[in-house]
């Protein structure tokens, strides 16, 4: 397959007596005036560690900053939601949350942060379809392909997925229940080390952004099966959706979005939101990400919550139709 291409606390006065009016938070207008910290919530190598190196590295540049990448991968996306979550409410600690953000509540009753009241949602970055993509030995060119030998193998072969209970693990239980078929999860801290191992042909298949695995596929050690949106992606426009290819009501769209602690001053999130805003208009960084064939609008703060809590109520559907556990 070629490829182409609020919580503001509210300062009220603070007494009739005093006549002294509430003063700006401390801080808002020189943010950030040190080090900022983005974590990334997996492995390096995966989708997610590429979007967070390019928008930490055109961020530091809007800023006039460094913003420095921590990735903490493991337990699902949870221990380096965690970190953020017990973080100081100042700004200068961030996290770029995927789906998985709003997945877990359904797998995970042990969760140690609250996802309604921990974080201080700051907007969503980008939005783009996922790939699926199979080892060169795996004998099937289409997803529709790889569905019918799924089905004469049953329970034979593996996938790989980030974590248990992230995106791409509930996409691949949701297509195993749309199409019958069963597969055996192969779960890593991160798709990196999961792409490394599709690489060599230890698992089968596995859904995945585009970006880590554009290269092998051009290269040959890797092949595209399918795209998981309801349209064509413009840097493989020969590649056919799953819909397109027999099975009905396969849809399912990933995300990017940046979260601060509870707490965090609402001019600060503003400040920080007015910086994604002007990141993700630069040039540099549509570049850095055209191969996802995302939507990079930068949503306001109210209404990347709004997301959040649908998402929440969405995946909380797939996972009880797909029967999926954390593992």
């Amino acid at each position: 397959m070629k490829i182409t291409r609020r919580r503001f606390g509210a300062l009220a006065v603070l007494g009739a007596a005093s006549g002294v009016a509430a003063q700006p938070a401390a801080g808002a207008d020189e943010f950030p005036s040190r080090q900022v910290r983005l974590i990334v919530p997996f492995a390096p190598g995966g989708t997610t560690d590429i979007v967070g190196r390019v928008l930490a590295q055109q961020l530091g540049e809007v800023w006039g900053q460094t913003v420095v990448v921590e990735n903490r991968g493991g337990g699902g996306t949870v221990i380096g939601t965690e970190a953020l979550a017990r973080a100081p409410a100042d700004g200068y600690s961030l996290m770029l949350a995927t789906p998985d953000f709003t997945i877990n509540p359904s797998l995970r009753r042990d969760l140690p942060y609250d996802p309604a009241r921990d974080f201080s949602p700051v907007g969503m970055v980008a939005s783009y379809p996922l790939v699926l993509v199979a080892h060169p030995s795996v004998p099937a060119d289409s997803a529709a392909a790889f569905v019918a030998l799924a089905k004469t193998r049953v329970g034979q072969l593996s996938y790989g997925s980030g974590g248990s209970g992230s995106s791409p693990h509930l996409s691949m239980e949701l297509l195993k229940a749309k199409a019958g078929i069963d597969l055996v999860h192969v779960p890593y801290r991160g798709n990196g080390p999961a792409i490394t191992d599709l690489l060599v042909g230890r698992i089968q298949v596995m859904f995945t952004g585009m970006p880590p695995v554009a290269g092998y596929v051009k290269d040959g050690r890797l092949k595209l099966l399918g795209s998981s949106g309801t349209k064509r992606m413009a840097s493989a426009p020969d590649l056919r959706t799953i819909v397109e290819q027999g099975v009905p009501g396969f849809n399912v769209q990933t995300w990017f979005g940046v979260l601060a602690p509870a707490g965090t001053p609402q001019p600060i999130i503003d400040r920080v939101n007015d910086g994604l805003r002007q990141t993700m208009a630069m040039p540099k960084t549509q570049a850095g990400l055209a191969v996802l064939d995302a939507d990079l609008t930068v949503s306001s703060p109210a209404d990347f919550r709004r997301t959040l809590d649908t998402e929440i109520t969405v995946w909380r559907d797939v996972v009880r139709i797909s029967g999926a556990r954390a593992e």
